[in-house]
C-alpha cells in the first residue's frame, strides 16, 4: 500500500537572546489559531481539519495512527501530514504561503520540505538501517518496573517493543500490509538522563539505530506520544 507523505517547515524569527524554540505545544498553538482564522477559505473548508488534533469532529479522543505529526528540532518547527492528513496540511499551507505573525512569533510562512510518495514493503533477506530519534517505547504504567531492570533486560525489552510497534502502530493503524517484519537495535546511541514528563506521566526516551527487511519512510514515527514527533524514523 502506497502512502502519500508531506512535510512543511516552519522556522520562527527568533530574539537574538533565544536559539531555539520551545516545544510542540507551540507550533499546535499556532495550527489551531491559523485554522480558526482560515476557517472560512475554500480549501479549508474541503477537509477534515480535525486531523490536526487529538479528537474527532465529534469530540472524542482520536485512536489510531495520527495523520498529522508535529515535529520539534530546535531551530524550527516541521509538520507532516499523511494521506488526507496531507492533504489536509497542504490546504491550510496554501494559506499562509507569506509571512504571518502569530503571538510574539513571525513566521516567514509555510515552505515544502518533503512530498514523497512511499510504498513501505518486507524485502526477504534486506537489512536496511533506520535511526530511531527520540523513542518513547515504554507507556507511562509500566515505568517504574522497566527502571529497575538491568541494562541488558531493558534492551532485551526494547526489541520486543520496536517490533510490537511496527506490527501495532503501521500495519494495524496505518494498514501498511508489512507481512513477517523482522528487526534488530544494533545500537543505543543515548538513554536520555531523565524521563520526559508529558502531561505527569514519566516516559524514558531513547536514540536507537536498528536495522529491519521493511522499507520504512522518513517522518514516520513510532512509539507513544507519536503524534508529538517522538520515535521518528530516519533511514540512514
Amino acid at each position: 500500500m502506497n502512502i502519500h507523505i508531506t512535510t512543511y517547515r516552519l522556522t520562527p524569527y527568533l530574539p537574538l537572546d533565544r536559539k531555539t524554540v520551545t516545544d510542540t505545544g507551540l507550533i499546535r498553538e499556532i495550527t489551531s489559531k491559523l485554522i480558526r482564522a482560515g476557517r472560512n477559505a475554500p480549501g479549508i473548508k474541503e477537509v477534515d481539519v480535525s486531523l490536526f488534533y487529538n479528537h474527532g469532529a465529534d469530540g472524542k479522543n482520536r485512536v489510531g495512527y495520527p495523520l498529522i505529526i508535529y515535529h520539534d528540532f530546535g531551530s524550527h518547527y516541521c509538520i507532516t501530514g499523511i494521506n488526507e492528513g496531507a492533504v489536509a496540511l497542504s490546504a491550510l499551507a496554501g494559506l499562509y504561503k507569506r509571512s504571518f505573525r502569530s503571538g510574539s512569533f513571525l513566521f516567514p510562512g509555510f515552505k515544502k520540505e518533503e512530498e514523497t510518495e512511499v510504498e513501505p514493503k518486507i524485502c526477504p533477506g534486506s537489512d536496511f538501517r533506520y535511526r530511531l530519534i527520540k523513542w518513547m517505547p515504554v507507556h507511562h504504567n509500566d515505568f517504574s518496573r522497566f527502571a529497575r531492570m538491568s541494562y541488558a533486560e531493558k534492551v532485551s525489552q526494547l526489541n520486543l517493543k520496536l517490533l510490537k510497534h511496527i506490527e501495532s502502530e503501521l500495519n494495524r493503524d496505518l494498514k501498511l500490509g508489512l507481512e513477517n517484519p523482522e528487526t534488530e537495535i544494533t545500537d543505543v546511541l543515548s538513554a536520555y538522563p531523565e524521563p520526559v514528563n508529558y502531561k505527569g506521566y514519566k516516559y524514558p526516551v531513547y536514540d536507537i539505530e536498528f536495522c529491519s527487511n521493511a522499507v520504512l519512510s522518513r517522518w514516520l514515527t513510532l512509539g507513544n506520544n507519536k503524534s508529538l514527533g517522538f520515535g521518528r524514523i530516519e533511514p540512514l
